[in-house]
């Protein structure tokens, strides 16, 4: 079943970033093999005369999110997930999201803050992320976790 590979996936991906990292995070890791998947099916009709991203058949692209840049202090950049149509075929996009449990507080992990890199963003949920999401803030959520 295609959700239960790509949650195999995205436990072997956050591993591999945690390594990159030098980060061994047993508690980090159990947590996020615990964590929600929201997967998301879009259908763009064609739109000609379109300038945007190209379709690239057979592949699957991975975008860091926000709570990936909090994990990291910005280490690792969070990217918006924008598909828009082009050209003169139907685009399908299925968008997955992963994250820890729902109400898990998920912040910087403390071997990366020193002097030289001060917490950089305060912690937050899935849950808030969601409520971000659905407000009319248009602020990337991202934006709003900032320390000041």
């Amino acid at each position: 079943m295609y959700s239960t590979e790509v949650r195999k996936l995205r436990i072997e991906l956050f591993e591999a970033i945690l390594e990159s990292l030098n980060l061994d995070e047993t508690h980090v890791k159990e947590k996020f093999k615990q964590g929600f998947q929201i997967i998301g099916i879009n259908c763009y009709p064609p739109c000609l005369g379109s300038d945007n991203v190209p379709l690239l058949k057979g592949f699957l692209q991975v975008l860091i999110g926000d709570h990936m840049e909090v994990i990291s202090n910005g280490l690792y950049k969070s990217v918006s997930h924008r598909a828009t149509p082009s050209g003169h075929d139907t685009r399908l996009s299925i968008a997955s999201l992963q994250s820890q449990p729902m109400d898990e507080i998920v912040e910087l992990i403390a071997k990366l803050k020193n002097e030289e890199n001060p917490k950089k963003y305060r912690g937050s949920s899935l849950r808030d992320f969601l409520k971000h999401h659905a407000s009319r803030d248009t602020r990337a959520f991202i934006e709003t976790l900032k320390v000041d």
